[in-house]
């Protein structure tokens, strides 16, 4: 184009910088270059569009160093360098840049709260929302997206329903993604019943839809009618995908229907193409292990990566303690400790073991790498006040 004498103006400079952003980073700078070279005014869309190929590519540093030349910064200048920043987790300089702008737009609010949400920082997302709500911007499908997200990581039944409420009071639409979300928050915090009306109630369902209902029953130990609605949903013509598959072989594993289990397993890989994932692999090895069949279990074991496989023999083992293999569960046992690992609840199974084979000493072992070692219990997330 340039070299053609084609006249380059702003709006295609920022069509070709918006649209270069997956190329390499060299490619970015190269084209900003360009424009110094050309005598561009690096501000408005180009100046953002420029600092948006920096910030996708995670060059965050060139990203502040335009964004401290521009002369003129507007919002979408600001929310982007909030995002770069977000993305590699640099939560305080991404706030610092939220709290200096002077008008704050609904896009910026919902990415600072979403960012917080997904890095699991939750009680600074719900605090950040109630500010949105004192300086009265009006939340949307995405903000309450972000916030029904926080409700199921903390399975805070009351703070969901609470939002919920809020959702249909402000009028907001409950889109087919914001329903997907009240339908994730409402089964990861048990209230199935409520899952299931704000199911009923959506006009479009798509395969996340029927997957967050079907898994909501499957984790919550209701197998048989997770693959109720299995069946209905494949009846309406929806197409599963590799997380419908992890809630289907979930549900079998729970109603103890081993033979569907493994139909459904074999029809994933040969109808449906799916190559089985570590969670298709750990359902079966759940499935497998609870009905007694632990070396079956062993064999899909096998098929895991090393590093992966602490969760799948912690399960084996406990299925040895059920059904007293003693035999099966030394050989589990050594592996787990040959896996060198960290977790306190390795090391309390591995003792229960122990304790079963009435192996006393290898348990006061255990008790001693315990009161010893840094080993410290999983941590919990703790429940934050409703906001408002």
């Amino acid at each position: 184009m340039v070299r053609n004498d084609v006249a380059v103006d702003d709006i295609t400079l920022a069509t070709i910088l918006s649209g270069h952003g997956q190329a390499g980073l060299e490619h970015g700078r190269v084209i900003h270059a360009f424009l110094l070279k050309n005598g561009f005014l690096l501000a408005g869309k180009i100046g953002n569009a420029v600092m948006n190929s920096y910030a996708r590519r995670g060059d965050v540093v060139a990203a502040f160093r335009l964004f401290s030349r521009m002369k003129v910064r507007d919002a979408a200048s600001h929310t982007i360098l909030i995002n770069g920043y977000l993305k590699l987790g640099l939560f305080d300089n991404a706030r610092a840049i939220f709290d200096e702008m002077h008008s704050r737009d609904l896009v910026a609010w919902n990415s600072v709260i979403n960012g917080y949400v997904k890095a699991s920082r939750i009680k600074e997302a719900l605090e950040l929302f109630k500010q949105m709500e004192d300086e009265m911007v009006k939340p949307d499908e995405v903000t309450m997206n972000s916030l029904m997200s926080a409700c199921a990581q903390l399975t805070d039944l009351q703070l969901g329903r609470s939002i919920h409420r809020f959702i249909r009071q402000q009028g907001i639409k409950e889109d087919l993604f914001l329903g997907t979300a009240l339908i994730h928050m409402y089964a990861k915090c048990g209230s199935l019943m409520d899952a299931a009306l704000t199911f009923s109630k959506m006009e479009i369902k798509d395969v996340y839809t029927w997957t967050a209902l079907i898994s909501g029953f499957s984790v919550n130990a209701h197998g048989h009618e997770a693959l109720r609605l299995f069946t209905q949903m494949r009846k309406e013509g929806v197409e599963p995908n590799d997380a419908t598959f992890v809630a289907v072989l979930m549900a079998c594993s729970h109603a103890g229907l081993v033979g569907e289990g493994r139909y459904w397993f074999d029809q994933m890989v040969r109808a449906y193409k799916i190559q089985p994932k570590i969670e298709h692999l750990g359902c079966m090895v759940d499935l497998l292990s609870r009905a007694g069949l632990l070396y079956e279990a062993v064999e899909i074991i096998k098929e895991i990566p090393i590093q992966d496989r602490v969760i799948p023999y912690k399960t084996l083992l406990g299925a040895c303690i059920s059904y007293g293999d003693i035999d099966l569960g030394e050989k589990v046992a050594k592996e787990l400790i040959k896996m060198d690992t960290k977790s306190h609840g390795v090391f309390v199974l591995l003792s229960n073991f122990h304790a079963f084979a009435k192996r006393w000493d290898d348990v006061e072992d255990m008790r001693n790498i315990l009161r010893r070692s840094d080993i410290k219990k999983e941590a919990g997330i703790s429940n934050v006040e409703a906001v408002g």
